[in-house]
């Protein structure tokens, strides 16, 4: 008997029963089916080449403009993992509209009746980098400190753990502030403290205050409540002339979710959110929905990425002028309707992709011909992108991009229905979701018989399938008088799967309660690890940047000196100016470094080296080609300020 899935309304009433049964877990690759994945591409723009973390079969193009194109996961792939793709364009900037045309058989009017655009824009909005390291603003950060965010960065077992990237990376951001802003640091776990009452101005003094305090910083706070540290931060009223930008690092989840977002975007008037998803256990739906809801950026941290290039992506988010009156105008004939799908635009960022879904309704157009722009204001500027439209709707069979659009629509819908909004509402949501076999809150997939369309009867059946665990190994019952309550004992003689969930759904609010633990490989051996308060990192990029002052610039001494592979004698023997010109050739000599020795890593250290050229650039006294010239002769470099 064939089978396929179709969406049906479903009611969850109290006291209902469960509508699975069990069935044996499957095991080790005695499954009863194999899976395959083929993915068919194409693009309004040439396609360069696919990128995947999983092994793909070489890239087929299968038009002669490399607009379409095919890959699939190579054989024996077992799915235990998520699949990721990566699209690289040969023009990845260009705005482009994609038309698809409706479904033959569906009803005229409905949206998989008609035509779907997809229009994608890359809005350019930047500002002078001497303004950046002069803006004003108020920077709050927000950071885990649950248990779990001592779990090491990498799934394989890397030495750093998350809680000590998120130290580098705070050390990182402090160093990066533009003097004239304001500051505060906030941990949260089953508590929460902040490091000033109120957030305070950035000077030296409360920098070398908050780095001591990040320094020291442990995931020492029990589980993961992020509301009442919200609740804090807006309860404090803005500064004039300091726009609030709050920066959000979780690497878990919280069962309060929708009122979490809803705080936010309360408040999205008065601040922008941008969040950081830290390893592959970090809520999805919040770390997106907190961005979307305050007007940020969301970033996911996963593997073994380095976090601070995405947060400094971000900082250079919130340092660039906000985007005002965002409208998306259409220039086509007067018999083509035109219905959003998509949520109005109420944030941009440079060249940082927007996508919106509109549905067409022409009574006659076999094609469309016209424009579509993006108009917005920066700083008073008044800016437009445009994309020409002469186009034939394509058939898919797939209808995509409607799929993609109901998605959105979907989504937009529940929303304004947890607001209070009208029945009409919910009963539209539920309308394009049976239309498009998109999913949503009030529908469900259900077994249809593809010969009879009857739901197929009987108990749906579960079956287990064995996860990767969190952690790899279990803590041995002699590490913990308890764990989330429940005591550990015999942990060391419990089948792996069961040893591994129970650790997963109890220690994770859990604090340590010793030190030194002991760990146990499934039982097959013993040894100990010791938890130090702050791990030592040996790279010389975090120690330079440690080293930097809060105006951007470097004293001139032995730890700057070792850094460059020099001893202190020879960096002043080699200075060409005066005794007192110290501080602005130790200044040069670390830019000159960077810009040398680190290149590679420039997106981390682009605001640390704007900051300290400002400075640079404002004393007075000496000839900067001078001290480049002799900078680059000291350190056997060709670099150009």
């Amino acid at each position: 008997m064939a089978t396929t899935c179709g969406l049906r309304t479903l009611k969850n009433e109290p006291g209902s029963t469960s509508l699975t049964t069990e069935a044996p877990a499957a095991q080790g690759g005695d499954v009863p089916y194999t899976l395959s994945l083929t993915m068919d591409i194409y693009s309004p723009s040439s396609i360069q080449s696919v990128e995947s973390n999983c092994p793909l079969t070489p890239l087929e193009f299968v038009s002669q403009d490399k607009t379409q194109a095919k890959a699939s996961l190579t054989s024996g792939h077992k799915f235990d993992r998520d699949v990721e793709l990566l699209l690289y364009y040969s023009q990845p900037h260009l705005p482009t509209a994609i038309l698809e045309a409706g479904r033959p058989a569906a009803e005229s009017g409905s949206l998989m009746g008609d035509t779907v655009a997809m229009l994608t824009f890359y809005p350019e909005i930047q500002a002078e980098k001497s303004s950046l390291m002069t803006s004003s603003g108020e920077f709050i950060f927000l950071v885990d400190r649950s248990g779990s965010m001592d779990c090491p960065m990498e799934g394989n077992g890397g030495n750093q753990t998350r809680i000590g990237s998120a130290r580098d990376t705070l050390v990182l951001l402090l160093k990066s502030l533009p003097l004239g802003c304001y500051f505060n640091i906030y941990g949260f776990g089953s508590e929460y403290e902040s490091f000033f009452p109120e957030s305070v101005e950035y000077t030296q003094t409360t920098m070398e205050t908050a780095l001591q305090k990040v320094k020291s910083m442990q995931a020492d706070l029990g589980g993961t409540e992020i509301l009442p540290p919200l609740q804090n931060i807006y309860s404090k009223p803005c500064l004039p002339s300091h726009p609030r930008q709050l920066f959000v690092f979780t690497d878990g989840e919280v069962g309060n979710t929708k009122d979490v977002i809803k705080l936010v975007k309360k408040h999205a008037d008065t601040h922008r959110c941008f969040t950081f998803g830290i390893g592959e256990g970090a809520s999805s739906a919040l770390v997106n929905g907190m961005a979307e809801g305050g007007c940020g950026h969301p970033q996911f941290i996963t593997g073994a990425e380095r976090m601070q290039p995405k947060v400094m992506q971000s900082l250079q988010f919130a340092l660039n002028p906000a985007a005002k009156d965002i409208t998306v105008k259409w220039n086509i004939p007067a018999e083509v309707s035109v219905t959003p799908l998509s949520p109005p635009v109420n944030v941009l960022f440079n060249f940082k992709r927007v996508i919106q879904y509109f549905q067409l309704r022409a009574q006659s157009a076999s094609s469309i011909s016209g424009s579509v722009s993006l108009h917005y204001i920066v700083e008073d500027k008044a800016v437009e992108n445009k994309i020409n439209i002469n186009l034939q709707p394509k058939t898919d069979s797939s209808m995509l991009f409607h799929r993609l659009g109901a998605r959105k629509a979907i989504l937009a819908l529940e929303e304004k229905v947890t607001e209070g909004d009208d029945k009409s509402v919910r009963e539209r949501a539920i309308d394009l979701s049976i239309q498009s076999g998109v999913s949503s809150s009030y529908t469900a997939f259900i077994g249809v018989n593809t010969a009879n369309k009857e739901p197929v009867q009987g108990p749906l059946q579960q079956r287990h399938i064995a996860a990767r665990s969190l952690f790899g190994k279990c803590f041995s019952q002699r590490s913990f008088a308890h764990c989330g309550g429940y005591p550990l004992m015999g942990c060391q003689m419990m089948a792996p799967m069961a040893c591994q969930m129970s650790l997963q759904s109890n220690f994770m609010n859990t604090s340590l309660i010793n030190s030194s633990l002991e760990l146990c490989d499934m039982g097959t051996y013993l040894t100990s690890l010791v938890l130090t308060p702050m791990e030592k990192h040996q790279d010389p990029l975090l120690e330079l940047i440690d080293l930097q002052k809060a105006d951007g610039s470097w004293d001139l001494q032995q730890s700057l000196a070792s850094i460059l592979g020099k001893q202190e004698e020879e960096v002043v023997k080699a200075s060409p100016g005066k005794p007192e010109l110290s501080s602005v050739w130790a200044t040069v000599l670390a830019v000159l470094w960077l810009h040398g020795h680190k290149a590679e890593s420039k997106d981390e250290w682009q605001f640390v080296a704007t900051k300290a050229m400002a400075w640079i650039k404002a004393q007075s006294g000496f000839d900067l080609t001078e001290f480049v010239a002799a900078g680059n002769s000291f350190l056997g470099l060709q670099v150009k300020l």
